[in-house]
């Protein structure tokens, strides 16, 4: 690859961008960057690279990534607020002389976000709508998402809806890309599927838009064969839009389950997609299928268990339906610090741990041969890790299996539901978070009296940017399976090293090794053994099941000795460590803070 030696390349090069080579690009201006010595060269190059960086998302430019200033403020990097006049001076001219489309916009946007003014909007508008209708017959020929294409229609809409220039424009394409059979296939349907989301959000604005069920019918049928958890997808989509209920959706979601069932070899995920199958045949009015399906079920692995509360469970759809409007009431009526404070301190989220008491109790007088014989742990490999004989380990394993059927059924959803739809509204991000945790809990503290310096707020930064950024992945790139492993493997080293500090307030955490020398306790002799005056019982219980308990998730022991799968590191454990977080924040120190 050649290298950049002077503007005129850097110019020529970038009247080249797009979305195909936009990571490129940006690379090897940052190179050029690093390389030229002449300072008035390097602040063009400079507020180009910066350019590029911002992202551009709703019609709002932000950064990528959230720090503390010097002042102690949470700011986004980088950030309109750093460039000068002389770069905005720099980049109005540049937006007036640029050919290309993609750059033309990103300019525009800009200035737009930076000095709001309707000449700014039609560039945005008029830009970013040409480079629609440029990379629409491409990505039609082709049958290849562009992730930013339906990125780019969105910031369209916004910037013509807000400033009222040609919003029928944008709208009628917006109808019209719908409406195109070109994308009711495997590889496309995931752009009209975008949009009628969008239109579902906008409705104010599409109210005349009425076939919606019927494309979403369409894209169904045109990709069930070949892809049914996408056909899931759809059909959800589709439910929402079918007023007069014109479609059987529940339906074709239980044929869909089904034929996943029938397509896993998977024991455990086959009486998943089972019992999902049968909940959606009976909601959608066929009761021999799910009938018959709940009688297959019982011939799966009897290592799971769920079977045996079925008929606990026989509502389910309907109990989560109310679930998900609870979380999605509490996001709509909330703040965002009040959404991370009712995260933190409400207790029932954690609480359940004793009706597992209560219940294993039952099963033991009610079922007495459950619980005579000794069990086995097995890794993801099926090897034997542990053996449980003794009476207590057996009970603490049958609390922690029922455990684990309430977060992982209900709770986990539900805080999941809370965060996504916090995110998707703007009411989280790594800012929010960031500046919530430094202001309004003891993680923001710089020093803790008994203890000494409090490192952890700066330790977290990058986790919750990280976080955020895999969000980012999900919802604007549609990435299939996103992991969060840098997330949960830094995330949990941080929150041992933060119930050790607050364990250390009021008690000795050095203990003698018998050679002389002296070491801090393991967090599994604190969990199971520690007083921790500062956390509750609940609390107590909930840690030791995501951190260190064989019988539970165990993340932080199978972190530490590598025996984490791929698939372990999924949004719902890091949720449900972002939630430990936020539960440790919660901790009143009782004492003065100390900047």
């Amino acid at each position: 690859m050649e290298k950049l030696k002077n503007l005129e390349d850097m110019y020529e090069l970038m009247e080249t961008i797009n979305s195909s080579n936009y990571s490129n690009i940006k690379e090897r201006i940052n190179s050029f960057l690093k390389e030229t010595i002449n300072e008035e060269n390097k602040k063009a190059i400079k507020c180009e690279h910066t350019c590029l960086e911002f992202r551009i998302i709703d019609a709002k430019v932000d950064g990528v990534f959230t720090i503390e200033n010097n002042d102690g403020k949470m700011v986004t990097i980088p950030n309109l607020d750093n460039l000068s006049e002389e770069d905005f001076k720099y980049i109005e001219n540049r937006m007036n002389s640029v050919n290309n489309k993609f750059l033309k916009f990103r300019y525009s946007a800009i200035l737009c976000n930076k000095y709001p003014h309707i000449d700014k909007a039609r560039i945005c508008s008029d830009s970013s709508f040409e480079l629609i209708n440029d990379v629409e017959n491409e990505i039609i020929e082709n049958k290849s998402i562009d992730s930013f294409y339906v990125i780019t229609i969105i910031n369209s809409y916004r910037f013509s809806f807000k400033f009222g220039y040609n919003k029928s424009r944008i709208k009628n394409k917006i109808i019209e890309i719908i409406n195109n059979e070109n994308y009711w296939n495997n590889e496309l349907y995931l752009i009209p599927c975008k949009l009628i989301q969008h239109i579902l959000d906008e409705k104010k604005n599409f109210r005349d838009v009425g076939n919606l069920n019927t494309i979403c019918w369409n894209i169904y049928e045109n990709i069930s064969s070949i892809n049914p958890q996408g056909a899931i997808d759809v059909l959800e989509l589709g439910e929402k839009t079918d007023k007069n209920s014109q479609y059987n959706w529940r339906l074709e979601i239980g044929k869909m389950y089904e034929c996943l069932m029938d397509q896993n070899d998977n024991a455990n995920i086959k009486a998943d997609f089972c019992i999902l199958a049968s909940e959606n045949y009976k909601k959608g009015g066929a009761n021999s299928e799910a009938e018959a399906l709940l009688k297959q079920y019982e011939k799966f692995s009897a290592d799971f268990q769920y079977f045996k509360h079925s008929e606990e469970i026989e509502n389910y759809s309907e109990i989560m339906d109310g679930v998900f409007d609870y979380a999605d009431r509490i996001v709509e009526n909330c703040s965002s610090y009040e959404i991370l404070q009712y995260l933190m301190n409400d207790p029932e989220l954690t609480k359940h741990h004793k009706g597992g008491l209560e219940f294993v109790e039952k099963s033991k007088r009610d079922f007495p041969l459950l619980h005579a014989f000794s069990k086995n742990l097995r890794d993801k490999n099926g090897f034997v890790i542990e053996k449980i004989v003794s009476d207590e380990e057996k009970d603490n394993h049958a609390v922690m299996e029922y455990y684990s059927w309430g977060i992982s059924i209900f709770y986990l959803p539900f805080i999941s539901r809370i965060i996504n739809t916090a995110y998707f509204k703007g009411k989280l991000s790594p800012k929010i978070v960031l500046q919530f945790l430094k202001e309004e809990t003891w993680l923001g503290w710089s020093e803790i009296p008994n203890v000494g310096e409090n490192p952890y707020f700066m330790m977290i930064v990058p986790i919750i940017n990280n976080y955020f950024y895999e969000l980012e992945l999900i919802y604007l790139y549609n990435i299939p399976q996103p992991n969060f492993i840098l997330t949960i493997d830094s995330l949990i080293l941080k929150i041992e090293g933060m119930l050790k500090l607050v364990y250390s307030i009021d008690n000795v955490i050095k203990e003698p090794t018998g050679d002389g020398a002296t070491q801090d306790k393991s967090l599994n002799k604190l969990l199971e053994y520690g007083t921790f005056d500062l956390i509750s019982e609940d609390d107590l219980f909930f840690f030791k099941y995501l951190l260190i308990d064989k019988s539970g998730l165990n993340l932080r022991n199978k972190v530490a000795h590598s025996l984490m799968k791929k698939r372990d590191y999924y949004w719902g454990n890091a949720n449900l460590l972002i939630l430990a977080l936020l539960k440790i924040c919660a901790f009143k120190l009782n004492l003065k803070r100390n900047d």
